[in-house]
């Protein structure tokens, strides 16, 4: 199986003043240059949804971050009011797919898997999989640092989802893995505003909920943190679940450890109730929303205690460290007289992010 590394950095749209903490809507798809209005018409497919953002990036069979000029030239018809569109580029390797959000596709990519993921680290990226990771094959995927899944593709829910399987058993295990949707599937962020820096700052917070229908929103609080936070709960805990559907919800499950823990029938198009309830060894608690036709998931919260916190220390995006990259300063370097290079190059070896 190929490996399509996908690294997305630029959002080339002014952003709107307003910014307010709030559930941000949009998806990830790939796109091809030819035709050469396919780009267009995914612009305006997104505008036409209601999306607040999109994430676009080519095929691994395309140079890396091809299409810039065609981008470009489609970004300047946007309104950046009606929705923020992202840029991203692929290379290729072998073994499953890995996506890498918030990363600059400037940068040399390397070709090992692990050398990979500390790649992204280094810049404050994130890892997104298509298929969930193993001790005995990817482990370089399973470390503290943010790691999303693609739950949802056009093929549908990925077996793994499914309560027990593979998703529970990595999250019992204190494994940190956030949801996503692929390929025009909602995702919705927690973020500050349709900024990319604040979107990629609430996937790096996995804050994530997904839905294969934007007729089934829901919400989903514990103690009124969002999906993705970590809490220290004493004896139980406060649950807020909201939903608005299309078609009467007929249940809601909550989830820790691999089972479902609470049930509810509503049968109703709306939903807004408080759950409290106790909490001995759990390890986490996420939500699913279901109607006939329709599904929603949210990322986890987890539990943390104060025997077992550490896997869950938040890096949030503004505290990673930001490396700077000394092959564009180089090629940069080439114009100056040499005694100038000198000086330049002996500033930027010295500065604390160089080293």
């Amino acid at each position: 199986m190929r490996q399509c590394i996908l690294t997305l950095s630029l959002c080339l749209l002014a952003q709107p003043c307003l910014a307010a903490w709030n559930w941000y809507a949009g998806d990830l798809v790939s796109y091809t240059l030819y035709p050469p209005d396919q780009l267009s018409n995914h612009f305006q497919e997104a505008i036409d949804e209601q999306l607040d953002y999109r994430i676009f990036y080519t095929s691994h069979t395309e140079s890396p971050f091809s299409g810039l000029a065609n981008f470009l030239s489609e970004a300047d018809f946007n309104d950046p009011d009606r929705f923020t569109p992202i840029l991203g580029a692929t290379s290729r390797d072998t073994s499953q797919t890995v996506i890498y959000l918030g990363v600059d596709p400037r940068s040399p990519i390397p070709t090992n898997n692990a050398a990979l993921n500390q790649w992204a680290i280094s810049q404050g990226g994130v890892s997104v999989t298509k298929h969930l990771p193993t001790t005995s094959h990817t482990p370089h995927l399973l470390s503290d640092r943010p790691l999303l899944f693609q739950a949802l593709s056009t093929e549908g829910w990925h077996p793994a989802v499914e309560i027990g399987s593979k998703w529970d058993s990595l999250l019992t295990g204190r494994h940190r893995i956030g949801i996503v949707g692929h390929a025009s599937q909602i995702t919705s962020v927690w973020a500050e505003s349709t900024h990319p820096d604040h979107l990629f700052a609430g996937f790096n917070n996995w804050a994530t909920i997904v839905t294969d229908h934007k007729g089934l929103l829901a919400g989903f609080r514990v103690n009124g943190e969002v999906p993705g936070t970590m809490i220290l709960p004493e004896s139980s805990i406060n649950i807020r679940l909201t939903a608005t559907a299309s078609e009467p919800i007929r249940y809601i499950h909550l989830i820790a450890d691999g089972k479902i823990i609470w049930s509810s029938s509503p049968n109703t198009t709306t939903v807004s109730t408080r759950v409290q309830l106790p909490i001995s060894d759990e390890k986490y608690i996420r939500a699913e929303f279901l109607t006939e036709s329709h599904r929603t998931l949210t990322s986890p919260i987890y539990f943390a205690s104060e025997f077992y916190s550490e896997p869950f220390n938040d890096l949030s995006f503004e505290e990673v460290p930001q490396y700077l990259m000394l092959d564009g300063v180089l090629e940069s370097l080439t114009i100056l007289p040499t005694e100038a290079q000198a000086r330049v190059l002996a500033e930027y070896i010295s500065h604390t992010q160089t080293q």
